[in-house]
């Protein structure tokens, strides 16, 4: 669930944030970074949203994607988190939200706005000095 009651039409770019339970670190895994980034890719073609952005941190995501006709912001993120929860919790033998259970939505409503969003996608790993 997001943390607006805004709606989100297809077509119209989402900046979103999703930040793991507890701020664990689990993306400090590259193991978990990478079965994020594949089941993202997977569910991209699956739910037919554009990806135009993304930044994996340790312990939150960044997206900027474009809802499609056949899935909605809500629904795109509860595959992403759930799908991913369900595949890491397996292979980690654990159990458990690996996700707190809401997540920041912002609609782009401008071009200007978009090339902020994507640049603050691409500075996040250097601006917490994970990059250089």
């Amino acid at each position: 669930m997001g943390t607006r009651n805004h709606p989100i039409r297809s077509n119209q770019p989402c900046f979103v944030t999703a930040v793991t339970r507890n701020r664990e670190p689990i993306f400090g895994n590259s193991q978990a970074a990478e079965l994020f980034l594949t089941e993202l890719g997977r569910l991209r073609e699956k739910l037919e949203f554009a990806l135009l952005g993304y930044v994996v941190m340790p312990d939150h995501i960044h997206v900027v994607i474009v809802p499609s006709p056949i899935a909605s912001l809500s629904s795109i993120m509860q595959a992403v988190k759930g799908r991913f929860s369900r595949l890491w919790n397996s292979q980690s033998e654990r159990d458990g939200a690996l996700w707190q259970s809401r997540y920041y939505e912002s609609a782009v409503r401008t071009e200007e706005q978009l090339i902020r969003w994507l640049e603050y996608v691409a500075h996040n790993p250097i601006r917490a000095g994970l990059a250089s």
